[in-house]
């Protein structure tokens, strides 16, 4: 799957694909008008599959292998969880607040969902193998990446980047994110909105419902995202499992630059570059974008997530509702 800022920046590139992708259709320009208005949110909402793989580091040390929030997002009912979403927003006046806010951090929410289902199997290709086998190469493969393309995008290395003055600015972007009345808690629409939608997905995880805690999970992502004075902060399976940390994308070695960045191996046995593959799925997520805009539009939600967002498991991209000896 991408790294954290690979993600974010394929939703702020699939934020521009989308205004030009639907700029003369009058219906859904609206849409796309909100989540432009609203990037903060889109970033957040990118991330925030991961959000609660930070809390189980900082209180337990470990990601624990059942049942955490972050596990039930990546391998539990991820299109329900979106269907959801989509079927509380259309309750909801198109002219108001919450649902430009709500739509935005949807929106990031299924970037990561279509990021995570496109790029993984990608991964598993490069490293010859699923994460449960290759963990340690697959963060390998992720870090290498994800330093590549922010140094691509922003200018600036990793490690280097001010969190909230760089031109990313991941910290500032998190800020305008959090509650106006404590910048510690997230902001409460999309407090509300989460948790909403995590009961809804996953009602046989009641027993975890009392754990479901927004605030908590940004105000310990927030407290771990300046790079400067902490190299290896946010990136779950580096800090798992290699003690890697980031470095200067100058210091991609030859080897890992053709491996993970000139010459990767596809899951259909073609190669390619990885500018390629992250410029297809920015298409990817605007196309899906515009289908949900469309299920809004026509206030029919389930339409356009059963045809364009599968039940899949993020880390292999495979719909987990196909069960080929029962079907």
């Amino acid at each position: 799957m991408p790294a954290t800022f690979a993600h974010c920046l394929l939703a702020r590139k699939a934020i521009d694909g989308i205004q030009k992708k639907i700029k003369k259709n009058e219906q859904l320009i609206s849409y796309a008008q909100k989540i432009g208005e609203n990037n903060h949110f889109v970033v957040l909402g990118s991330a925030s599959p991961d959000y609660p793989y930070l809390t189980n580091i900082i209180t337990t040390g470990i990601i624990p292998i059942s049942h955490t929030w972050a596990n039930r997002m990546h391998y539990e009912n991820t299109n329900l969880f979106i269907r959801e979403g989509l079927r509380q927003l259309v309750s909801i006046d198109k002219k108001k607040e919450s649902f430009a806010i709500r739509l935005s951090w949807l929106c990031g929410y299924l970037s990561h969902v279509i990021a995570d289902s496109y790029l993984h199997p990608v991964v598993n290709a490069i490293v010859g193998g699923q994460y449960m086998f290759t963990h340690a190469e697959h963060a390998k493969c992720e870090l290498i990446q994800d330093i590549y393309i922010f140094k691509k995008l922003t200018g600036e290395d990793i490690v280097n980047s001010n969190a909230r003055t760089g031109s990313f600015g991941f910290l500032k972007i998190l800020d305008q994110c959090s509650d106006i009345k404590d910048g510690n808690r997230i902001h409460p629409e999309i407090r509300d909105y989460w948790k909403k939608l995590l009961i809804a997905a996953h009602p046989n995880a009641v027993e975890y419902f009392n754990e479901i805690d927004p605030d908590a999970w940004h105000s310990n992502y927030k407290s771990r995202v300046n790079f400067v004075s902490n190299r290896d902060a946010i990136f779950r399976h580096l800090i798992e499992t290699t003690g890697r940390a980031y470095k200067e994308e100058s210091n991609i070695t030859a080897e890992e630059r053709n491996k993970y960045i000139t010459n990767i191996n596809l899951p259909d046995g073609t190669i390619a570059n990885y500018d390629k593959t992250f410029s297809k799925t920015v298409d990817l997520i605007a196309a899906t974008w515009q289908q949900m805009f469309k299920g809004i539009e026509s206030n029919d939600p389930d339409g356009a997530v059963s045809q364009y967002v599968k039940d899949w498991n993020l880390d292999t991209g495979v719909d987990e509702t196909k069960i080929d000896l029962w079907s």
